[in-house]
């Protein structure tokens, strides 16, 4: 796997959230193979690799772990720190794991309460900073299974209206305001070698006359095409890529309604690149790792803010339009008492997928 890093270029990190603390739970050869910062891979190949020094006292605490969960206790002892981030840049282990059992327990209690017996349905959970920071991250319904599929770093699934922020983003850096109006009303659209095209809303109704923050909280698909054609796809896909969704988007209309696929971790950072203002984020899931005692870390910190995408207006505008979503559209559910929220819902046909971002 460290031969194979070298050779390939890892866009982001994929496999370290805070649970890095928890090795119980992680290959550290799938940790290290989905890191792009390897700098030290020959070093990290003697560390980590089988009979290798660091390999044997991480999984020696990983026993001891589970059967008396004194882990974090034995690898001070051996002499290894691993410092993921905290949310007031703080070595405050106590926090993260509280982050992380939270978030376990979330979906531990909807499996449990919400969804009938014997359901296949399957759920991933991904807690970032506006810097990228990862604090927490849930990678399926089955959290104790050592190397179970990823569904928050690996399962791609169509974005759906989760997408429709990134193309009002492209209309308001663009000099667009919240409060313009676009028209929900019937729309054909002629796709070169395909013919004709027309979107429809969920209701298969119309609204008319909408602003676009209107048009954002009810989730309408017309005026999203609308905005998006107005503004120009290219405009749109410009700005998706710049935030970090840049696999695979569509070349047609249908671009507009999350017709592309992306990852959970991909989309959270998408929206944290929002919250912070405009600009890109690269998502991490540590600071760094050494040995206590050693001046120079193994790993540093490979994330965090980027190049700007979009200006602070036209983000603010859209976090304003996003706290519409939740204040009375189609993400109500979402609305968490004391606190301000703003996000975005998404599903694809028939409920395949669904999401909240925000």
């Amino acid at each position: 796997r460290l031969v194979t890093a070298k050779n390939h270029r890892f866009g982001t990190v994929q496999d370290i959230p805070v649970a890095i603390l928890r090795s119980a739970r992680i290959n550290i050869g799938q940790i290290i193979a989905r890191a792009r910062f390897l700098k030290r891979a020959s070093n990290l190949a003697r560390a980590f690799g089988k009979g290798g020094q660091m390999r044997r006292l991480l999984f020696g605490c990983a026993r001891q772990s589970k059967r008396t969960g004194t882990g974090n206790r034995c690898r001070q002892e051996r002499g290894l720190h691993a410092v993921a981030p905290d949310l007031y840049g703080r070595d405050q282990h106590i926090n993260r794991a509280a982050r992380q059992a939270a978030a376990e327990d979330a979906l531990k209690y909807i499996f449990e309460n919400k969804v009938r017996e014997g359901s296949k349905a399957q759920a991933a959970i991904v807690v970032m900073s506006a810097d990228g920071a990862v604090r927490g991250m849930v990678g399926g319904r089955d959290t104790k299974v050592t190397g179970a599929f990823n569904r928050a770093t690996q399962a791609r699934r169509q974005t759906g209206s989760a997408f429709k922020p990134f193309v009002y983003a492209a209309a308001l850096d663009l000099g667009g305001r919240y409060d313009d109006i676009v028209q929900d009303t019937p729309l054909t659209i002629d796709v070169p070698g395909s013919g004709p095209w027309t979107p429809r809303n969920y209701t298969n109704r119309f609204s008319g006359a909408v602003t676009m923050t209107q048009a954002l909280a009810q989730s309408l698909n017309i005026p999203a095409v609308r905005v998006s054609e107005q503004v120009g796809r290219e405009n749109v896909r410009t700005v998706a890529s710049g935030f970090g969704l840049d696999r695979d988007l569509a070349l047609g209309p249908a671009l507009a309604l999350g017709a592309s696929e992306a990852t959970l971790l991909e989309m959270t950072s998408a929206y944290a690149g929002i919250l912070n203002g405009g600009s890109s984020v690269t998502p991490y899931g540590m600071t760094e790792l050494r040995l206590q005692g050693d001046a120079a870390p193994l790993m540093d910190q490979s994330g965090g803010i980027g190049e700007r995408v979009i200006s602070r207006e036209a983000a603010q505008q859209l976090t304003y339009m996003m706290h519409q979503v939740v204040e009375g559209g189609t993400g109500q559910r979402a609305k968490l008492p004391n606190h301000q929220v703003a996000g975005k819902t998404g599903t694809t046909q028939a409920a395949r997928d669904a999401w909240f971002i925000g």
